[in-house]
């Protein structure tokens, strides 16, 4: 199994040599950035080692620029080392209900190429400042040692952004800058689907259930990504850098007003998503209709994705004047690369239908509100329903119902669960 693989002997080798090292050798010490005496904030889930992402801002008078910074592995990872090869085998971490398999050795991330709270790090940095009204009004790319001040959590970010202390004037500045592009894009015609999630994870030998809900911290965080991703695609394509670039067709057109008609956010987002275009991984940028963006690039998980590492590395041969990969030699990454990404989108697919039911048959409820959402193989009477209670779409074998009427809002009654088997049977007890 892909997330069962051992880290070789030689990885572990390289990664004891990297955590002996400084971060930075004495004559690369020119070639960084030094803005540790900004105050610097990660934001992410409370029991992440991964953090690959930071945030700044920095006065100047009446100006404010925002920093966005990104954890910067491709410094101290060789490309040709064996952590460079067996994280392409991987091509991304994996996360599972029961676990985590990394991408890279869990030690290194941790004690050396992740942002760590109270440790200097080195990083890639966005700066950029943006008007009033969400534009960009200049930006630049920098190699930057950084040193995060504040590790907080989505749901402490909140607070901050809900109370506004005066003591985070910085965070709270940041986001509603932010928040200005946000609204920008949307206006550009960025297709927006936000919604909470049910999340099954295991702890205590019992699967248990949480609600991801999506919140002004996640926002702040997705868009300051989503900025990210499209200024070093800018970048990269006007300096002739060959990189990954993510790429999506043209949107079928929705009737808007077919929306209005759901009161179910859930059900309006099914149906955005299955206007969306195809999205692809490409060496040569076209428009991301979804974001209303010209150009995107996926840079801002170097940690946790093998595409975005490598488009790392080609920045930072550009830096430092060396010879980046060729087209021919980033397209036969990418070959190995989907095929890896195949696998491992196909095991955490395995992984969540298995721990639903297992999570299922735990909880011992026999009713559930559901939403209809379509007949995957009417014949075999497959359906696809929302369990509203849990934010989860479940494939069932479904008895008592006949219609194909997406959003229709009904009770069912599990009959046969059987996670070892792949078995859920339910009928409609209150269908008319």
């Amino acid at each position: 199994m892909v997330h069962k693989r051992a880290f070789t002997r030689k990885c572990l080798i390289e990664s004891k040599s990297i955590l002996g090292r400084d971060i930075i050798s004495n004559k690369d010490h020119h070639k960084y950035k030094d803005i540790t005496n900004l105050k610097t904030y990660t934001i992410d889930d409370p029991n992440t080692i991964e953090i690959d992402d930071a945030i700044s801002l920095e006065k100047r008078g009446d100006k404010c620029f925002l920093w966005i910074h990104i954890a910067n592995p491709a410094e101290t990872i060789s490309l040709n080392s064996a952590l460079a090869q067996e994280a392409m085998i991987r091509s991304s971490t994996i996360y599972l209900a029961e676990s985590i398999s990394y991408m890279f050795p869990k030690e290194l991330i941790r004690e050396k190429i992740s942002l760590v709270q109270g440790k200097e790090s080195l990083a890639i940095s966005l700066k950029l400042e943006l008007s009033d009204k969400g534009d960009i009004n200049s930006f630049s790319i920098e190699r930057t040692k950084i040193k995060p001040d504040y590790k907080l959590s989505y749901e402490e970010a909140n607070e901050i952004l809900d109370y506004q202390p005066k003591e985070e004037t910085e965070l709270i500045i940041f986001y509603n800058l932010i928040n200005q592009h946000y609204n920008n894009r949307i206006k550009q015609g960025a297709i927006i689907i936000e919604e909470s999630e049910g999340i099954i994870f295991k702890k205590d030998n019992y699967y248990q259930h949480k609600i991801r809900k999506m919140s002004p911290s996640r926002r702040l965080i997705s868009e300051s990504m989503i900025i990210y991703g499209e200024l070093i695609a800018e970048y990269c394509f006007s300096k002739k850098i060959v990189i990954f670039y993510r790429n999506q067709s043209p949107a079928t057109l929705v009737d808007i007003k077919k929306l209005k008609f759901f009161n179910n956010n859930h059900v309006k987002n099914y149906i955005l998503k299955s206007s969306l275009g195809k999205s692809n991984i490409e060496i040569k940028p076209k428009k991301h209709y979804s974001l209303a963006l010209n150009k995107y690039s996926q840079a801002t998980s170097p940690l946790r994705r093998y595409c975005d590492f490598i488009n790392q590395h080609q920045l930072l041969s550009y830096f430092n004047n060396k010879k980046q990969l060729s087209e021919v030699e980033m397209l036969s990454i990418l070959d190995k690369v989907k095929l890896s990404q195949t696998q491992n989108i196909q095991l955490t697919r395995a992984n969540k239908r298995n721990s639903i039911l297992s999570y299922l048959e735990h909880t011992k409820k026999k009713k559930w509100n559901v939403i209809f959402m379509r007949w995957m193989v009417k014949k075999e009477k497959l359906a696809l329903l929302y369990f509203s209670d849990i934010y989860l779409d479940i494939v069932c074998s479904l008895n008592g119902y006949d219609q194909d009427l997406l959003g229709y809002e009904f009770i069912i009654h599990l009959d046969q669960l059987d996670s070892g088997l792949d078995i859920i049977k339910v009928t409609a007890i209150n269908y008319n």
